[in-house]
């Protein structure tokens, strides 16, 4: 709430109300946001196929025994490689 409150140029102290600078900027509160991100998540869950576990990486065939790990050749100038461990 504070970066609305710098955005249009208030402070605590010229006491306007929260609500007040949301509506001025066209922002839904927090709580709606997050309740709408549930709600598609839920609508996401019900459409997944019954037997899968959502969210569980090691489940997927692409990933079975493999994780991500960074190579560092030991120079701070060089590039980290990315790579793929088995």
């Amino acid at each position: 709430m504070s970066f609305l409150r710098r955005v249009v140029r208030l402070s605590l102290r010229d006491r306007v109300r929260s609500s007040a600078i949301r509506k001025k900027l066209g922002v839904e509160p927090l709580l709606l946001r997050i309740e709408g991100s549930q709600m598609r998540w839920l609508g996401h869950l019900v459409r997944m196929h019954p037997g899968r576990l959502p969210g569980d990486p090691r489940e997927d065939p692409g990933h079975v025994g493999e994780t991500m790990s960074l190579d560092w050749s030991g120079n701070a100038w060089g590039s980290l490689r990315m790579s793929w461990k088995k």
